[in-house]
């Protein structure tokens, strides 16, 4: 299912004591890629973003791959809960609930923006 993903790509911040760590997960011939990252304080929770599968390759389960393949990996780490931000009004945002993500809260920096979670 999976052999359209190259691999996966640790990405440190700063220092690890910064925030986190995330993952980078890209598509071999990079036209599709995704990351995954958490907070030191809560290893309840990752979260997701950067889903980005090039226009030309979509709708062919690229993107679901690599939605699985992120919500995998937190399961793995221990976490209980998936999350992620979307705009409101958008195809993103239904792609999502059928997915089995649900709204959570506003998203602050953003009026047009939420937050959505899943348990993993």
């Amino acid at each position: 299912m999976y052999e359209r993903i190259l691999a996966t790509v640790y990405i440190s911040h700063l220092t690890e004591s910064d925030w986190g760590k995330s993952i980078l997960i890209m598509r071999k011939d990079g036209l599709a890629f995704a990351r995954i990252y958490w907070f030191n304080d809560d290893n309840t929770t990752v979260y997701l973003d950067w889903l980005s599968v090039y226009e030309t390759i979509r709708n062919c389960g690229v993107g679901t791959d690599l939605q699985e393949i992120r919500e995998k990996i937190g399961k793995s780490m221990g976490a209980k809960y998936s999350c992620l931000w979307v705009k409101k009004d958008t195809w993103m945002r239904e792609w999502y609930e059928k997915r089995g993500y649900e709204y959570w809260k506003e998203y602050k920096n953003e009026e047009n923006a939420i937050w959505m979670q899943k348990a993993i």
